[in-house]
């Protein structure tokens, strides 16, 4: 079971994402947050394996958290849900520590493909540093 953080300051898209997510059953979202504030302990005590964050939210901004949620989790699959054009901001997100990059625009499959991707990757990485 893949374990899930969702942040992003929608309540709507969160509730979503969750419905979505668990649907299969190997996916479990273990908590929410609606801005980055405290990010980093929030997903440390959920003990997620993912957390999904939009980067625009109006008392945070994700992509100023990127940075420091991989410093504290560095295992962490870090997948960016974005109302923002890949182009530039992808660049930026993924050099500042996200695995991965999506426009919202994007369909739920692909959400749901791209977290089991950056679970799979974080174990993968975890398995061959042990």
């Amino acid at each position: 079971m893949t374990r899930v953080f969702l942040c992003d300051d929608s309540p709507e898209l969160r509730f979503l994402l969750r419905t979505f997510l668990e649907a299969e059953g190997d996916l479990a979202v273990v908590g929410e947050a609606g801005e980055c504030e405290d990010l980093g302990r929030a997903v440390h005590d959920s003990a997620a394996d993912v957390v999904v964050l939009d980067l625009s939210m109006p008392r945070s901004d994700g992509l100023a958290a990127l940075p420091a949620l991989r410093k504290a989790a560095p295992d962490l699959g870090i997948v960016v849900l974005s109302g923002f054009d890949r182009g530039r901001m992808a660049a930026r997100a993924l050099a500042l520590g996200a695995d991965s990059y999506l426009e919202k625009t994007c369909g739920m499959d692909a959400v749901r493909a791209t977290v089991r991707a950056a679970a799979t990757g974080r174990r993968n990485a975890r398995s061959r540093r042990a």
